[in-house]
């Protein structure tokens, strides 16, 4: 018996423009009425994540920045800091890849490195994933004194081509890419599929009594460590041969079709 559900939102439950199917909250609602816990499992930040779910969001789990932020209800129940002199020294790295920008992602705030001559662009471009965002030309600087807990590059010519520039991080470092041009940097002990193992003990659940939805590398641990995992019929290839069964894309609502089907809500 299902008892945990997780899915990813850009690619997996948001539809192409971003915005949730018809019928989400409701489905939702009729999940946990059902004693079924729901999660949202992203990238995203927390304060972005939780204006999708007004009504919502104090009742649900949200797994924020990769698993590095984990909140249970209203409870905060996990958060991963990267060490900020480690910051300090991946950021001037990653300064020497040309046609990138830097986004240090803080609890309650990200700070994306940019200088004047593109600061419009990018404010354009990080609005849509971020809800508190402050723009800062040496970010190092700025956020000495803050926690962060993930840093994200945005590479304007596609990940896969500055994904290569970054394997020497893997040695210290879960390095994922999270989207067509998103590479995202966090500790080993972060991560989605991390999150569903703290989840899965925190309630006391086995992996076959937990469910996921995902599309891109990032999901791929936590597709692996739940008994019912779906990838979209969007997700990259390889997501598609960790998951057991495939949904239907984000653009037709595949996630909340497969729970309404599976569930008969």
């Amino acid at each position: 018996m299902i008892k945990l559900i997780l899915a990813d939102m850009d690619g997996t439950l948001l539809d192409g423009d971003h915005q949730l199917p018809e019928k989400t909250m409701d489905t939702i609602r009729r999940l946990m009425d059902r004693q079924i816990r729901f999660g949202i499992a992203s990238g995203r930040e927390y304060n972005d994540l939780r204006k999708f779910f007004p009504k919502l969001a104090d009742e649900m789990i949200i797994v924020a920045d990769n698993g590095t932020l984990i909140y249970d209800k209203t409870e905060e129940i996990y958060l991963d800091l990267l060490d900020n002199d480690e910051v300090e020294r991946i950021v001037k790295e990653l300064r020497k890849i040309p046609d990138t920008w830097i986004v240090l992602c803080g609890k309650k705030m990200s700070y994306i490195e940019c200088q004047e001559e593109k600061r419009e662009m990018i404010a354009a471009i990080a609005h849509n994933f971020y809800e508190n965002v402050e723009l800062a030309e040496d970010i190092c600087v700025r956020t000495q004194n803050e926690q962060i807990m993930e840093i994200s590059v945005f590479c304007e010519h596609g990940a896969a081509i500055t994904a290569p520039q970054l394997e020497w991080l893997k040695k210290d470092y879960q390095i994922y890419v999270s989207g067509s041009n998103w590479i995202d940097i966090l500790n080993k002990s972060a991560g989605k599929g991390n999150a569903v193992k703290r989840l899965q003990e925190r309630y006391g659940l086995q992996p076959e009594e937990c469910m996921a939805f995902g599309d891109y590398f990032n999901d791929m641990e936590m597709l692996q460590n739940v008994g019912e995992s779906y990838a979209m019929a969007n997700a990259q290839p390889e997501v598609q041969a960790a998951a057991k069964y495939i949904a239907p894309a984000n653009k037709e609502g595949g996630v909340i079709q497969v729970l309404r089907q599976r569930f008969e809500l």
